[in-house]
C-alpha cells in the first residue's frame, strides 16, 4: 500500500491585536493506494487550526491535529483484520 500526504498550511497567519497569539489552518490530504492493483482504497482530507506564539509552532501543531484525526477515521478501513486460525482437533490416542 502507498500512502500520499498532501500537507498545506494557510499562507496568511492571523495575527491576534496584542497578545501575539498567531494562528494557523492547515489543510491535509490524503490518498492510500494498493501498489499491486493500482487501486485507490481511501482519500481523506481534513483541517485543523492552531493558535501559537510562532507561525512554525502554530502550523506543526495544526498538522498534528489534522494527521490524528485523519488517522482515528481512516486506520480502521485500511487495516484488515487477521483471520482467526482454527486450532487443529487433537489427536485422540487408541487404546490397545
Amino acid at each position: 500500500m502507498s500512502v500520499t500526504f498532501c500537507p498545506s498550511l494557510s499562507q496568511y497567519p492571523v495575527i491576534d491585536g496584542g497578545h501575539g497569539l498567531i494562528s494557523v489552518k492547515a489543510r491535509l490530504e490524503l490518498k492510500a493506494v494498493d501498489r499491486t492493483t493500482a487501486r485507490v482504497l481511501a482519500i481523506d482530507r481534513q483541517t485543523a487550526v492552531a493558535v501559537d506564539l510562532t507561525e512554525q509552532l502554530a502550523g506543526k501543531t495544526a498538522l498534528q491535529e489534522a494527521v490524528a484525526s485523519l488517522a482515528e477515521r481512516l486506520l480502521p478501513k485500511l487495516v484488515k483484520p487477521e483471520p482467526e486460525k482454527r486450532a487443529a482437533p487433537a489427536k485422540r490416542k487408541r487404546a490397545d
